[in-house]
């Protein structure tokens, strides 16, 4: 049964395009559904869901931000950002982001080998089928793991063989936090550090700032009260706009079906939205 958002707002949504499970068209009616006006596409390392997603925006009246969300590496840690209002057909951008899902693929394979070699028989037209031609991530592979009895669950999959320091885990390919933000900033996009919090980011921000971040995630599903207060703090600090969202992969996601959740503030908006008018 389908609840009210708590907000009108949530700028940090996954589809099918990588891990959700949610289509881009079903996220937006379910965005409207449940009293959203304004959300954002925020896939991992692809845009090959937002064309759809405008389409059905179009017809429902909800305010559609295109963005991304990319993993980097800032000193070993592993460190999401948000890019927001991005040339999403740029195509040295496109280009760009084929060269990551080549690395993915050649991740995958490179799981597949492991599981093969101690007994779970799986093959990468298994694990290609289940993405449905998006950007491969571990979570493919372990739903073909799932249906074919290896596992109970994805739970059950990433705790035996894909977790980290599982045995058939591969460390996947990051770029820097300071490419991937110039990057974003290239195609006119606004970068911001995704839930800061879970990433463990907070002696990353002086760096990220002089990187050419320009906002952070204030408000997700992971921050209490004073975790939210804390990351306003730091957004007043350095000069940082401030947004949020769910980080919702979709129902049938154990624990991630969180859209509309989170208590954003619609204030958020013209802020980033100054930002990208002025670029």
């Amino acid at each position: 049964m389908n609840t009210r958002s708590k907000s009108t707002v949530d700028l940090h949504l996954h589809t099918t395009s990588s891990d959700g499970t949610f289509s881009p068209s079903e996220l937006v009616y379910y965005a409207k559904e449940i009293g959203l006006k304004t959300i954002a596409v925020t896939d991992h390392d692809t845009v090959s869901g937002i064309d759809e997603a405008f389409e059905t925006a179009s017809q429902t009246g909800i305010e559609l931000i295109p963005g991304i969300e990319m993993g980097t590496d800032a000193g070993g840690t592993d460190i999401h950002i948000l890019g927001y209002f991005i040339d999403y057909k740029n195509a040295w951008y496109v280009d760009y982001l084929d060269e990551l899902k080549s690395l993915r693929l050649v991740r995958a394979k490179e799981m597949i080998k492991r599981l093969n070699n101690i007994g779970v028989h799986i093959t990468l037209d298994e694990v290609l089928d289940v993405s449905k031609g998006g950007v491969l991530i571990r979570s493919h592979i372990a739903k073909v793991i799932v249906s074919k009895g290896y596992a109970r669950n994805i739970k059950d999959v990433f705790d035996t063989y894909l977790g980290r320091d599982k045995p058939c885990y591969v460390q996947k390919y990051n770029y820097s936090s300071h490419d991937v933000i110039s990057a974003i900033l290239r195609t006119g996009g606004i970068p911001v550090l995704a839930h800061p919090s879970i990433s463990n980011a907070d002696d990353h921000i002086p760096e990220l700032v002089e990187n050419g971040i320009q906002g952070i995630e204030a408000y997700c599903y992971d921050n209490n009260k004073a975790s939210t207060e804390k990351y306003l703090r730091i957004a007043d600090e350095y000069g940082l706009i401030v947004t949020g969202g769910s980080d919702d992969h979709g129902p049938h996601t154990p624990g991630r079906f969180l859209i509309g959740h989170v208590d954003v503030p619609d204030t958020i908006l013209e802020p980033l939205k100054s930002l990208a008018t002025h670029r």
